[in-house]
């Protein structure tokens, strides 16, 4: 529990620091040179002739596993390593690349979420913890991380990073330290998801701006606890272009790119990351939205996911068929240019000085 405290303490008063900071742009451009290139991830393409654009800003791929691999881990709360094993090789032949990521969410979550004397998270942080070993001795070429650990609840009682009392934020704090720091420690890189799920313009006028910093603080802190966690292991976080559920937001339609490098990118790496890991899944959405027979995925339902795309990449006009071939092969260029202008995007942010 001594690292839990030490983590509240000492993360609190990183947030109350940056939130009452106002550093010049100079400052920020000068630190921004001194540091190392950000590292840049992605999980996948589906057009192949978007490899060359990321290529150019020494973007790479990683490695995703779903825990589709391990069915019986659903209902369990157990991994099943052997199965996790067989499936990177099945998808690798053996040679994973460089960066590989475990994505097992529930019942490990709110198992994890019960907190650190519950045999749930005790049982939660067991399993992983083994099959994170396993995967690592087997693939000891590749540096392996969990989806969204350690995660840091946006709100609590009501309140949110921006506007809940010090004494709330140190418990939570103190609270999650405890619950990760086991399970962070075996990670040869963290990944936190800060995924966008509030969108501005879906309130009032007067209030977008507070949304707008509510999702940065929340940012900072899910960012600067997992790198007080990782030591000096990078801690590259999971973002995505597209708004996504379980908020208030037009589900997967694209973020502004203002929206999508001011508070999305630069809060992360104002907290310390070493790098952005784009996430789309583009390859299970496009099938989704291209045969009804796959099952769908996505928290929402099949027409509402078909209309977010069709205003995304199609003048908001749905496909007459959107089973047609051509309707595929515009997918995957289209949502690969998604993928590659937010990479371009952050690396130009970072190469003009505007990331913190």
């Amino acid at each position: 529990m001594m690292a839990g405290r030490i983590a509240g303490i000492f993360l609190l008063g990183f947030l109350l620091a940056w939130q009452a900071q106002d550093a010049s742009t100079t400052a920020t451009q000068s630190q921004a040179s001194s540091r190392p290139p950000l590292i840049l991830l992605y999980d996948c393409l589906p057009d192949p002739n978007a490899i060359a654009r990321v290529q150019s800003i020494q973007a790479n791929p990683y490695l995703l596993i779903y825990q589709g691999c391990d069915p019986q881990s659903f209902k369990s709360g157990m991994i099943d390593s052997a199965a996790v094993i067989k499936e990177i090789d099945k998808q690798t032949g053996g040679m994973p690349p460089e960066w590989g990521m475990l994505d097992f969410e529930e019942p490990f979550n709110s198992d994890l979420q019960k907190g650190i004397e519950s045999p749930e998270c005790k049982r939660a942080l067991q399993t992983m913890i083994a099959t994170l070993q396993a995967v690592k001795a087997r693939f000891p070429n590749t540096k392996w991380t969990y989806y969204g650990v350690p995660f840091t609840p946006y709100w609590d009682n009501g309140k949110n990073w921006t506007n809940s009392t010090s004494e709330a934020k140190r418990k939570m704090l103190d609270r999650i330290a405890a619950i990760y720091s086991s399970l962070v420690k075996e990670e040869d890189w963290v990944s936190v998801s800060i995924y966008p799920v509030y969108e501005p313009e879906l309130y009032k006028p007067e209030e977008r701006n507070g949304i707008r910093e509510q999702g940065r603080a929340w940012r900072m802190v899910q960012v600067g606890l997992a790198k007080l966690l990782a030591g000096k292991n990078p801690v590259i976080p999971t973002v995505t272009p597209y708004w996504q559920p379980n908020g208030l937001a037009n589900d997967w339609t694209i973020l502004s790119n203002d929206q999508f490098i001011q508070d999305v990118v630069q809060p992360a790496i104002k907290a310390g990351a070493r790098g952005i890991a784009i996430w789309t899944g583009a390859d299970s959405l496009i099938a989704q939205l291209t045969q009804d027979s796959i099952p769908m995925t996505a928290a929402t339902s099949r027409q509402k996911f078909r209309e977010a795309f069709a205003l995304n990449y199609f003048s908001n006009q749905m496909p007459s068929s959107w089973s047609d071939p051509k309707i595929k092969e515009q997918l995957e260029v289209k949502i690969s240019r998604t993928i590659t202008d937010s990479l371009l995007n952050i690396r130009a942010s970072e190469q003009l000085g505007s990331n913190p």
